[in-house]
């Protein structure tokens, strides 16, 4: 065989190739947008009695799978719309409040609590503290005295509960507060 005709068919097979992996990409990519539109529209379909997610809420927290949601009043007596969400990816469980008088819009996570301990405080000084409440460290960082924990249980609430009953060892740390997500 000639070197013209080994460069031929290697232009041959290395364009059939390329035009394989393209049409593989695109229907991927395809059945993405497919399924991102299935879970949008699902949202539209929703029955009247559960309260539709704000307007200002970016479009990455329509691609979730509503578990919960729901209307309380918060401590300060002020009515909040409440939505808990499952993802696929980075935060699995996401939890969106947005309080009637306030107009704000808060991200957070469903299922955990950040927790600043005080300055001498260790993860291990706080565990009778866990253990009472049946919490679980998830992760700590010794060189800023952060730790995240578990919540109490998996209702609307489960945030400000789990604040809550975490009042009675305030020596131990300075706050304890939702794990915020920024929204962009």
């Amino acid at each position: 065989m000639k070197q013209t005709d080994r460069i031929v068919i290697f232009i041959i097979g290395f364009t059939i190739g390329t035009f394989l992996v393209s049409i593989y990409f695109e229907n991927k990519s395809l059945k993405k947008e497919q399924a991102e539109e299935k879970v949008l529209d699902a949202w539209s379909q929703l029955d009247d009695d559960v309260p539709k997610l704000p307007n200002s809420l970016p479009d990455v927290f329509l691609k979730g799978t509503l578990i919960a949601s729901g209307t309380l009043i918060n401590e300060n007596g002020e009515e909040e719309k409440i939505w808990i969400m499952e993802f696929k990816s980075s935060y699995p469980f996401v939890r969106i409040v947005e309080n009637i008088s306030q107009e704000t819009l808060e991200v957070m996570a469903a299922d955990q609590i950040l927790i600043h301990l005080k300055e001498g405080i260790d993860v291990t000084d706080v565990q009778p503290m866990l253990k009472a409440l049946d919490l679980n460290v998830r992760m700590f960082n010794r060189d800023k005295n952060i730790i995240v924990i578990s919540v109490l249980n998996r209702e609307l609430d489960a945030i400000p509960q789990t604040i809550a009953a975490l009042r009675a060892w305030e020596e131990l740390f300075d706050s304890a507060s939702p794990d915020f997500i920024q929204v962009k």
